[in-house]
């Protein structure tokens, strides 16, 4: 379908906009993003939309970058949009939180694309992820045995993020942007081997597509309806919780155990996922640690207990189960000359000694 025709019905199909809003666009210099910002121009005066567009530097690739900015503001210069760039600092929260480039990329990308609409006033951010992104994050998420959440794969709308060209197929965009006679910029760890994406993209899927030659949307249609069931599963789990829970402060929560043992496994788990997520991160939280409470839940003694990623741990207690997300604390060794009273502040406790007799 036309790339224009296909944006437009999928803006409506899941209600991204409405029409009169700011919208800040995401943009890179590639083809996917450089497409977004023509297209949504081009339906800017049908939904009148006023756009913004934003270039984020992770400082991963100093000799691409000043290319990519000066790609973009040309671009935005001639579709008539304001542009704007900022810096973050990759390697910084690398070495503070200890997880890798990518994930800590992505996490200061969204926190810089939310600072920038909050300056230009936009309640709209636009990120162009296309069908081949959708079908490329399922099967990663396959290979690394994502649960049915994980595989319904990259949402169409989220809060205030959109991505108007899901719907969208590469090969359309780059034929959009060619009949346009737009250019791009092209990102080079795209064609690194060593990125799982990128071999997905540049030997699995062309051996699919042999098998298959519309494997990109039956992958993106597969995460519709797992995506539609989550849904389903997101209100039963709400309702479940709603029974469940019988304390909730900021640094644990407590369930109910006896119901919570009868609970279905595919309930269950995904019980446990969201009671987690009330007070931490689900970060580095896997499906072996799941099934680890779960077995916990149902065959553990009153007492018993397990410590998980992030220092989150849980306890069976008699009745309720409790999830505690803080950490524990410590206590340096004390000790008392004589009779008088110790102050441990940090347990909030005062011991007192006394000689009887």
């Amino acid at each position: 379908m036309d790339v224009l025709k296909q944006t437009a019905s999928t803006i409506k199909k899941h209600r991204m906009l409405t029409g009169g809003e700011k919208v800040l666009i995401a943009l890179s210099g590639g083809p996917d993003s450089s497409c977004l910002a023509s297209v949504l121009t081009e339906l800017s005066r049908e939904l009148d939309l006023t756009l913004f567009a934003h270039y984020v530097d992770h400082g991963l690739r100093p000799e691409e970058t000043p290319a990519e900015i000066e790609q973009c503001a040309a671009l935005c210069k001639s579709l008539g949009i304001e542009f704007t760039h900022s810096i973050v600092n990759v390697d910084e929260l690398v070495k503070n939180q200890g997880i890798n480039k990518q994930e800590a990329a992505r996490e200061l990308r969204y926190k810089a694309l939310e600072e920038a609409a909050s300056a230009c006033g936009a309640k709209r951010t636009a990120l162009g992820h296309t069908l081949d992104d959708q079908a490329e994050t399922f099967l990663m998420r396959v290979i690394r045995g994502s649960g049915p959440s994980g595989l319904s794969g990259i949402p169409p709308v989220r809060g205030a993020i959109i991505r108007p060209l899901i719907g969208s197929r590469k090969p359309d965009i780059l034929e959009y942007l060619r009949a346009k006679g737009i250019g791009y910029a092209v990102d080079s760890s795209n064609l690194k081997g060593k990125y799982l994406r990128n071999r997905l993209r540049q030997n699995v899927l062309p051996a699919l597509e042999e098998i298959n030659p519309s494997i990109v949307d039956t992958l993106g249609r597969t995460t519709e309806i797992l995506a539609d069931e989550e849904r389903y599963f997101f209100i039963e789990v709400t309702k479940a919780l709603m029974r469940l829970i019988t304390s909730k402060a900021d640094d644990h929560i407590e369930l109910f155990l006896v119901p919570l043992e009868t609970l279905d496994n595919a309930i269950a788990r995904r019980v446990l996922r969201r009671a987690i997520a009330e007070t931490t991160s689900l970060r580095r939280l896997g499906y072996a640690h799941i099934e680890e409470i779960l077995s916990l839940v149902r065959n553990g003694k009153p007492g018993d207990s397990i410590d998980l990623p992030l220092k989150v741990k849980v306890i069976k207690k008699s009745s309720p189960f409790l999830i505690p997300t803080a950490p524990p604390v410590h206590l340096e060794t004390r000790t008392m000359d004589g009779p008088g009273v110790l102050e441990i502040k940090e347990a909030g406790m005062k011991l007192e000694a006394q000689i009887t007799g």
